[in-house]
């Protein structure tokens, strides 16, 4: 469904994340891609921009069906 890549956080250990695209994201979400646009650009999911596309962490989805604020790492 995604691409995994290995983030450096504080200190020295290092977590993986799981990537989404915009079509996982809208599939997940049951909405549409332009749906996921209008929350990317209200602030309500937050997107990682890689190269010339973007991906949404699984964690930053599952904030948003919590209800909670976007990470601002």
């Amino acid at each position: 469904m995604s691409d995994i890549f290995r983030q450096r956080k504080a200190g020295d250990y290092v977590t993986d994340k799981r990537l989404l695209t915009k079509t996982d994201v809208a599939s997940l979400l049951r909405v549409s891609e332009k749906t996921i646009d209008r929350l990317d650009k209200d602030g309500k999911i937050k997107r990682h921009p890689l190269s010339k596309q973007v991906r949404y962490t699984q964690d930053e989805i599952d904030r948003y069906l919590a209800g909670e604020q976007p990470n601002e790492q």
